[in-house]
């Protein structure tokens, strides 16, 4: 399940430039930093903190927005998935003030 939540998130990274287009919607990005480790006579697959990005933004009008930034770890490793701050927030065009957990 966590393999195909994980492809689901690569494809999505591909079609969100077009998503992004008129200023609206969700970007998808983040890293996939796996490798491979030798200790002493075992092969391993690491994990070097792959990450997932969700982030979208909105016009309100009247010169204020809104937007909203998720991003999470994922152990690419063990196909595993560890959650990470949300942060939702609105501001007017003369100042940028972020309301949740940075």
């Amino acid at each position: 399940m966590q393999k195909k939540l994980i492809a689901a998130a690569v494809a999505g990274a591909l079609v969100a430039p077009a998503a992004m287009a008129d200023g609206h919607g969700v970007a998808v990005s983040g890293s996939i930093r796996t490798g491979v480790e030798y200790t002493g006579d075992d092969w391993q697959v690491a994990d070097n903190f792959s990450r997932l990005r969700f982030k979208a933004s909105s016009d309100l009008g009247n010169g204020q927005s809104a937007y909203m930034n998720y991003e999470f770890r994922v152990n690419s490793a063990q196909g595993s998935i560890v959650t990470g701050p949300v942060t939702p927030s609105v501001c007017p065009t003369w100042a940028s003030k972020a309301i949740g957990v940075h």
